[in-house]
């Protein structure tokens, strides 16, 4: 029943912000830049994982987000981990990193590919850090989409849940542009109402996934 579908935490990053359940947790200045504020953040959070410095722009952001909301809600305790599900989103998928990957193999006379920067090429790759990091073995899929659709992810979502393929999801929108100067991350936790232990909830439908991405737009005007 879609009814028992809650988002029951959120995470939003952008504008060298970050908010966790609508509360701000860490800011940096305007003009530091994506690796740096991502850096400093991961810094901050004092989290342990080396393999972070490894990753390109988009798994560090996806990785970043999933860390610090998953740090609020322990899922293993909670949950089998065949049974939570990570679906992601975003415009620019990795070409940041194709990019980078094509400047290294374009030149025939100067052929120096990196295994280190080919293996991020995939999007699905931000999704096995993730599944990695926290044992999950559920379902993971990421779509393209030009735009941050909440009726896409919504569908898919309760698709999965209603199935009985998921009693939890991992689930919203990661970007970052070409150029690796324009990011924005939006994730939240789906459970069903009986699993959540806190008073932030809400229902698990497009409006409320819509209105809660919007903070992204309005952290824009208040920078």
């Amino acid at each position: 029943m879609i009814e028992n579908y809650k988002i029951s935490n959120s995470i939003i990053i952008g504008q060298n912000k970050i908010l966790l359940d609508g509360e701000a947790v860490f800011a940096e200045e305007q003009d530091v830049q994506l690796p740096d504020f991502l850096k400093n953040a991961y810094r901050n959070f004092e989290i342990k994982e080396p393999k972070f410095f490894k990753m390109d722009l988009l798994c560090k952001l996806a990785f970043l987000s999933a860390e610090l909301l998953l740090q609020k809600n322990n899922i293993a305790e909670k949950y089998v981990k065949d049974e939570i599900a990570v679906i992601l989103s975003g415009a620019s998928s990795c070409l940041n990193i194709d990019l980078k990957h094509y400047d290294s193999i374009v030149d025939k006379e100067n052929y120096f590919p990196s295994p280190a920067v080919f293996v991020y090429t995939l999007p699905n790759i931000m999704l096995g850090e993730i599944c990695i990091r926290h044992k999950i073995t559920g379902e993971n899929i990421y779509f393209n989409s030009q735009k941050f659709s909440p009726e896409l992810l919504h569908s898919y979502g309760i698709a999965i849940l209603d199935e009985k393929k998921a009693s939890a999801l991992i689930l919203g929108w990661v970007e970052v542009n070409l150029a690796g100067t324009v990011f924005e991350s939006f994730v939240c936790l789906v459970e069903n109402d009986h699993s959540i232990n806190n008073n932030n909830f809400v229902n698990f439908e497009t409006y409320n996934l819509n209105k809660l991405y919007q903070n992204l737009e309005k952290m824009k005007w208040t920078s």
